[in-house]
């Protein structure tokens, strides 16, 4: 039989082993901040997300359902955003894109959407141009009809090159990987014919909304990228992949 102080040793050692394994699968555990977790339905965004700002080069941020302060994402989205809004101001002068919802600063349910929970997913406004020529600065939430002219404003129309460079720019920029971009079908026709050979990118992950319910998209897209690699170990949820 071992003495007692001997055993008080070993009781102690072990204790200490295991508080320490206690700590490091606590460190393990430990979600880093402006994580997506979940699924685009239904998440959240560890630590609270990265704030688009109000206006920046190229756009401006406003609510289209209302919802105060919905303008959060992961690093990657939020920087993609302004990356592309600023090529298309850069390219075309003037330009003041609307860029709409995103997530609320720690994700979860928002109103309006039955998405936009985990910080990947954000809805930006068309850009428009007149009879004439002149593109129509700022944007702001126009609904367009099939023939590509605006609702209310016979004077506006859908402006195909502008709305192809921003997306063109989001679907090459590396930081992120666009899991889908959903829009109403006869603007997504528009940019396909505009695009030719470099709309393949586009056309593999563009769709259209399905349902009695779902918002046709005739006024905005939405764009939505797959989890950053980094998300995936703390619960990031793709679902499928695009085609």
């Amino acid at each position: 039989m071992r003495p007692l102080p001997a055993l008080a040793t070993l009781v102690t050692t072990s204790l200490a082993v295991a508080s320490a394994a206690l700590a490091s699968f606590a460190v393990a555990q430990e979600v880093p901040a402006h994580t997506s977790v979940g699924t685009a339905q239904r998440g959240r965004i560890a630590g609270g997300g990265v704030a688009l700002p109000l206006s920046g080069p190229g756009f401006h941020w406003r609510s289209n359902r209302q919802n105060r302060e919905a303008r959060y994402g992961t690093p990657a989205l939020v920087g993609a955003l302004e990356r592309a809004a600023a090529r298309v101001a850069e390219r075309f002068e003037g330009s003041d894109l609307e860029i709409e919802d995103l997530s609320f600063e720690r994700g979860g349910r928002i109103r309006g959407h039955g998405s936009h929970t985990s910080g990947r997913d954000a809805d930006v406004g068309y850009y428009a141009v007149r009879a004439d020529g002149t593109r129509v600065n700022p944007t702001v939430s126009r609904w367009f009809r099939r023939n590509g002219q605006a609702r209310g404003h016979p004077d506006e129309a859908f402006d195909v090159e502008r709305n192809w460079l921003l997306l063109e720019t989001l679907l090459s920029d590396e930081a992120i990987d666009v899991q889908y971009i959903f829009m109403y079908p006869a603007h997504q026709r528009r940019l396909l014919d505009h695009a030719g050979e470099a709309g393949a990118a586009f056309e593999a992950v563009v769709r259209t909304p399905r349902g009695r319910n779902m918002d046709p998209h005739a006024d905005h897209f939405h764009v939505r990228i797959h989890c950053p690699a980094a998300d995936v170990a703390h619960g990031c949820v793709d679902g499928r992949r695009a085609r």
